[in-house]
């Protein structure tokens, strides 16, 4: 408990992961044409599509500790040295590349993933994540209105392929045997590299690629099904609501970058929920705005279900509990009630065991020390304080200004107590 006295041990010199399981763009002012059947979808190899899936399952581990700063670029070169090895075997697939992208954008190589996106959509003009990439690297760019048409983009040339497409259960599997995640039907008739493959099977195919896309993610546990060999599934009935909903998703991250206030992007984050009202990043994004608007119980009720999950990927996930361990700091703040600070507490306790270098996290912690330390004075509890500032610093290589100003804060604190 807070109200005892608390060490904080010392961040790990090294986070040991699980592996068991731009170039300048130009706005988008115009609407895709029609879907057309893309080369790149149709070729896939053995050894591509092992490597992809050995990055998938290094990438899960890197998600549930939620890296960040060297320690996330790290980790993220290797995802991207495996994924460098299926784009040599497949450099058409458009799978691959946008993932590659995806990557770069969380190492920050935000360039780099410009260009890998661009590429991306001349392989596959119909490829939606593309879209939804460039968006992304024109929001982090400040290119607030491209943006938004990337999005525009993105969601016509999805409903072009949602009314186009056969249902993926009346369609031969080209990918089980690859060790994707596409369930078989039947006995593939034709190899994914055949070239006879009419323009129905190309565009089924692009179809599935979607799929294997959204199944990357761990995000959302509520759209995977148990199939074959015990490999989750996307289930396919809600592969297309998802899309959407990630589409609405990063509307709200336009609204975030604007600056517009956290009613417009609680707006987006709904429009994201109505499509799927378990997409886990919309969740975290709604519950972090309620904090920051003061709507603590409100918070705490969207995320508590992600708690008590039978998946380890969400209850044990990093950003869920430095989220938790922030609503109840912020909680403690405003009504000093000890209980509030010892849950506090042993969300931060959680989220510095998994990840002994979430600097964010040790920030936060030094916030609840502070308030605690002051209002039960005790000197203790700001050297805690201290600690945890000082934990973060050495992570980042520096003090951000707000550790700065909780570095004088303390000290204030600290003088009025005494010794």
């Amino acid at each position: 408990m807070i109200t005892h006295t608390h060490k904080v041990r010392p961040a790990c010199a090294a986070v040991v992961l699980s592996i068991l399981a731009l170039a300048p763009l130009t706005g988008c002012n115009t609407s895709p044409a029609p879907a057309r059947v893309c080369e790149g979808v149709r070729l896939v190899s053995v050894n591509g599509a092992t490597l992809y899936s050995q990055a998938r399952t290094y990438y899960t581990g890197i998600r549930i500790l939620d890296l960040q700063g060297k320690p996330l670029e790290q980790e993220m070169n290797n995802v991207m040295r495996l994924l460098d090895g299926a784009i040599t075997n497949d450099p058409k697939c458009a799978l691959f590349q946008t993932k590659m992208a995806d990557m770069q954008m969380e190492a920050g190589q935000v360039q780099a993933a410009g260009s890998a996106y661009e590429q991306t959509r001349q392989l596959c003009e119909d490829w939606v994540p593309a879209w939804i990439g460039m968006a992304h690297v024109s929001t982090r760019k400040g290119d607030l209105d491209s943006a938004r048409n990337y999005l525009r983009g993105a969601t016509a040339s999805l409903n072009q392929i949602q009314g186009a497409a056969k249902p993926l259960e009346d369609v031969p599997d080209f990918w089980s045997a690859l060790g994707l995640n596409i369930p078989r039907q039947k006995q593939p008739d034709k190899s994914p590299n055949d070239p006879s493959l009419s323009d129905d099977e190309s565009l089924q195919l692009l179809v599935n690629h979607l799929q294997e896309s959204e199944a990357w993610t761990i995000e959302n546990p509520g759209l995977l099904i148990q199939g074959q060999g015990g490999v989750s599934q996307v289930q396919p009935g809600k592969l297309f609501r998802r899309v959407h909903a990630r589409i609405e998703y990063h509307y709200a991250l336009i609204e975030l970058q604007a600056g517009t206030g956290p009613d417009a992007v609680l707006a987006k984050l709904d429009r994201s929920l109505e499509w799927d009202p378990d997409f886990f990043p919309a969740k975290i994004e709604k519950a972090a705005q309620f904090r920051l608007s003061g709507k603590l119980q409100e918070a705490e009720r969207l995320l508590r279900p992600y708690l008590d999950s039978a998946d380890p990927k969400l209850s044990n996930n990093g950003r869920l509990l430095y989220e938790m361990a922030g609503i109840y700091t912020d909680w403690y703040v405003k009504e000093k009630d000890t209980q509030l600070a010892d849950r506090a507490d042993a969300y931060f306790s959680k989220l510095h065991t998994l990840n002994p270098k979430h600097a964010e996290g040790f920030v936060k912690r030094a916030e609840l020390y502070l308030a605690t330390g002051t209002a039960l004075k005790r000197n203790d509890i700001l050297d805690n304080a201290i600690t945890c500032v000082n934990h973060a610093r050495t992570i980042r290589g520096s003090d951000t200004p707000e550790a700065t100003k909780l570095r004088a804060d303390i000290a204030k604190a600290k003088a009025a107590i005494g010794s």
